[in-house]
């Protein structure tokens, strides 16, 4: 199955403070994986920020396959709306010390 990309956009509407925003959205064979909310795409839109949270996805993954966070220098909250979850997370920061990886249901 090829990746479909689906850009985030804004569009104005004649209702003032209304606006719609298109939220960007990945499809491949593991599923899809929606930017339900980007700080930086909004400030770039003129729109608010939102509050601490820099970004929220909303992500839908096919039985079996393997999803990823990245390690970048922002919280991370992982929720499972329907069916189970195998997490595995690593601390891969060089001064993280002992006991860096843990595994949960």
């Amino acid at each position: 199955m090829p990746t479909v990309t689906i850009p985030f956009a804004v569009k104005e509407t004649d209702i003032e403070g209304l606006t719609v925003l298109q939220m960007q959205q990945v499809t491949d064979e593991r599923g899809t994986v929606r930017e339900f909310y980007r700080e930086s795409s909004f400030l770039e839109a003129g729109l608010p920020s939102l509050g601490p949270w820099l970004q929220v996805n909303i992500t839908e993954t096919r039985q079996g396959a393997p999803r990823g966070l990245h390690g970048e220098e922002m919280f991370k909250l992982v929720a499972v709306v329907e069916g189970e979850a195998f997490g595995a997370y690593l601390d891969a920061r060089a001064d993280s010390g002992k006991d860096r990886d843990r595994a949960v249901d």
